[in-house]
């Protein structure tokens, strides 16, 4: 019976920030009538599944994009309708394929994606998922949420894809650290052996991650030594993929709300390859 009121409190939760402003959690334990201590650990959970964002600024609590994306104008509904031009505008300068990402809890789901016109290159994988310790894409959306917040999620033993996925959450945080400094995460074969991706996040208007903008290109195309940085091919996409996510978080500022009413599936996954992402000849 505690879960099930448990779970009561929780879509109550969710029928309350749903439609209204960002509210703080004294207000939601309020309106609930639940103690502070409870709606704290409802909220927490809730947005650890990705259901529920908290603005990094006010602390305030409101319904996750993942929750929103049904209703007409959402703000990442509103993304996923400028984004494609910027999309092939990030293929032509890098001569890679492009990658938007979500993440809903514990997975990655990808809305978007313009593949590059080589031979060799790293397949579409739109409407596909994965772990998001294991994708550059799930690990910078990862970075924006605290140390606690991702143990709790995720436990202490990670699903391994190949020999380079991390198996802890020891090693997850260790990474963290590092990509909360830099601002970037990477994938180099931890979801498919010869991929590398690097992903950075894009915002919304409050300061909350939306999605996932990554470039992916075969890993021997970017490094002559899977375990060595290259400096000049990496900076090169980096400097190319934050050039777009400024460009299409200022378009998205522009964008007027209430102007898209389309859904967010943009096609069918291409064949049976995992999401992020093989690289194939065609």
């Amino acid at each position: 019976m505690k879960e099930l009121k448990t779970l009561r409190n929780g879509l109550a939760l969710l029928r309350l920030l749903d439609g209204r402003e960002a509210s703080t959690l004294t207000d939601l334990a309020r309106e609930l009538q639940l103690s502070p201590s409870t709606a704290h650990r409802i909220a927490s959970t809730l947005r650890a599944e990705g259901f529920v964002q908290q603005d990094p600024r006010t602390r305030r609590y409101l319904l996750g994009e993942g929750i929103a994306l049904g209703r007409s104008g959402s703000e990442l509904d509103r993304c996923l309708d400028i984004a494609p031009d910027h999309l092939a505008s990030l293929r032509d300068s890098t001569g890679e394929t492009v990658h938007l990402g979500q993440r809903t809890g514990r997975q990655v789901r990808f809305l978007l994606a313009v593949e590059s016109n080589r031979q060799v290159r790293v397949a579409s994988s739109v409407g596909r998922t994965l772990p998001v310790h294991a994708t550059a894409a799930g690990k910078i959306l990862l970075s924006r949420m605290s140390d606690a917040e991702i143990r709790t999620m995720l436990g202490d033993e990670l699903e391994p894809l190949t020999d380079n996925t991390l198996r802890t959450t020891d090693a997850l945080l260790e990474e963290m650290t590092r990509i909360r400094e830099n601002g970037y995460a990477v994938n180099v074969s931890e979801t498919d052996l010869g991929l590398y991706t690097v992903a950075v996040a894009l915002t919304g208007n409050d300061g909350t991650p939306l999605c996932a903008l990554a470039v992916s290109a075969p890993l021997a195309r970017v490094r002559a030594d899977p375990a060595k940085r290259e400096p000049a091919v990496e900076n090169r996409l980096l400097n190319a993929l934050r050039l777009c996510a400024g460009e299409l978080s200022a378009h998205l500022r522009r964008q007027p709300a209430g102007t898209s009413g389309r859904g967010v599936f943009r096609g069918q996954p291409r064949g049976d390859d995992p999401a992020e992402h093989r690289a194939l000849p065609q």
